[in-house]
């Protein structure tokens, strides 16, 4: 069998794989159509049918710095219609809120920490709007948003 150990493409983003499910547990590449562009799966005999799942391009990049002026206060970026995928980070080492509906940043949302980010990938949403805060003003949120 070829070497099928993971690489880097053109863009230096590793490619995706997986671990084979036996005792060898090698790292494998998935595989991709060609033509269509589609992931190739076989069809197991646990299920009826198995359809090609789309892989979903992201090729521009949009950046946004949301300065989170006021503490406690609720800001929003929102995303182009075609995003596919985006990535947060703060740009200090503060900790900020993020919720997905507006109203909610201060009472349903997931933390931030300093120093880490959260990313989305692989999505497909009609309307994408962020919702931020943090305890400290002044913070700049920093997103990534691609779009196919």
């Amino acid at each position: 069998m070829a070497d099928e150990r993971l690489k880097i493409d053109a863009n230096y983003w590793r490619v995706m794989g997986g671990v084979t499910d036996d005792s060898n547990q090698d790292i494998v590449m998935l595989r991709v159509d060609p033509v269509t562009k589609r992931l190739k799966v076989e069809q197991s005999s646990l299920v009826s049918s198995v359809d090609s799942v789309a892989v979903v391009n992201a090729v521009s990049p949009t950046i946004y710095n949301l300065t989170l002026t006021n503490a406690n206060t609720e800001y929003s970026q929102t995303l182009p219609s075609n995003t596919t995928k985006y990535v947060i980070q703060c740009r200090s080492d503060d900790d900020i809120k993020m919720s997905f509906t507006s109203g909610e940043s201060g009472t349903k949302y997931i933390t931030i920490h300093g120093g880490q980010s959260y990313w989305e990938d692989l999505i497909k949403p009609s309307s994408l709007t962020l919702y931020f805060q943090s305890s400290t003003a002044g913070v700049v949120v920093e997103i990534i948003a691609w779009t196919a």
